[in-house]
């Protein structure tokens, strides 16, 4: 997480700030709660994704942490999506284990705003990831009081309310593009360098992350090792520098280029690399490639297992 991201002060959360902590893991569970707890908030248990909607629509929290791995029928996804569709101002933070990056990015894709790993090792982390939260909220919940403040002054009929509305507007609508432009530049070094890197450090097999110039962004310790001495050295590196040592794009059949072929279907894609070791022996790469999106539906790269 990002530690430039400005905190939500302290005096802004009380005992009346309530989260609802969905996880069946009693370990993680307590000490989630504990810790919140002691920080301030008012703390809602709940251990499967039936009781947690439950109290979400009882309750009405201001935050939500989820775990994705729920007993019962109800999995955290639905949860998520339930959550969502009936308060989509509701900060939704999900706190998995490791592991299956695909559904990570489709929790990411259905609402959650943010997503802290198993085992919590820095819990300064969670409690700067729930408080940037709530702030988050709060601001967008002043922007719409805004809003309604301001269809309520046009229904007045004053040109001289309704011009100042305008200047209003504008220099609010000025301070909100500042504010998302910040806003997604901490999302990206966040994404890139925690939660990315936090993922693929999770899978045994060589895994890196490349982006739409054949840039490699990340990598895990497994496609490290693959590295020659000299390349650990160098700066930026292309995917076909550090796979094939080569200085051209991969082509051909027995090289099909994993990035163009995300490209052009779409969707996650396997291709095969025929390659000569460095002892003679033929060997046969097996490579799974899937998109990463932006939040606009534009490519921001692909993630590679060999």
């Amino acid at each position: 997480m990002s530690t430039e991201i400005k905190l939500a002060s302290q005096s802004q959360v009380n005992a009346e700030t309530r989260l609802l902590i969905i996880d069946d893991d009693e370990a993680v569970h307590k000490l989630m709660a504990d810790f919140l707890a002691a920080k301030g908030f008012e703390v809602i248990p709940a251990k499967d994704g039936a009781r947690g909607l439950h109290l979400f629509r009882k309750e009405y929290p201001d935050l939500v942490l989820l775990d994705l791995q729920l007993p019962g029928m109800i999995n955290g996804l639905q949860v998520l999506r339930d959550i969502a569709g009936d308060s989509p101002n509701t900060p939704v933070i999900i706190v998995s284990g490791q592991g299956n990056v695909k559904e990570a990015i489709a929790a990411m894709k259905t609402g959650a705003w943010e997503y802290i790993t198993k085992p919590i090792s820095d819990m300064q982390l969670l409690e700067s990831t729930v408080r940037n939260a709530l702030e988050r909220a709060r601001q967008m919940a002043a922007k719409d009081r805004y809003q309604q403040t301001r269809e309520e002054e046009l229904q007045q009929g004053s040109s001289d309310l309704e011009r100042k509305s305008l200047e209003l507007e504008k220099a609010y609508r000025k301070l909100n593009r500042e504010i998302e432009e910040h806003r997604r530049a901490e999302k990206a070094i966040q994404q890139e360098h925690n939660f990315i890197q936090t993922m693929i450090d999770g899978i045994r097999d060589p895994a890196r992350v490349v982006d739409t110039e054949y840039g490699v962004l990340m990598m895990n310790q497994a496609a490290l090792a693959l590295l020659p001495d000299k390349q650990m050295r160098q700066g930026r590196l292309t995917c076909y520098q550090a796979f094939r040592q080569t200085d051209m794009p991969c082509s051909g059949e027995d090289h099909l280029c994993a990035l163009q072929e995300v490209v052009r279907a779409g969707k996650s894609v396997a291709v095969h690399h025929r390659e000569i070791l460095a002892d003679d022996r033929e060997r046969i790469f097996e490579i799974e490639a899937s998109p990463l999106w932006h939040a606009d539906g534009t490519l921001h790269g692909i993630l590679e297992v060999i």
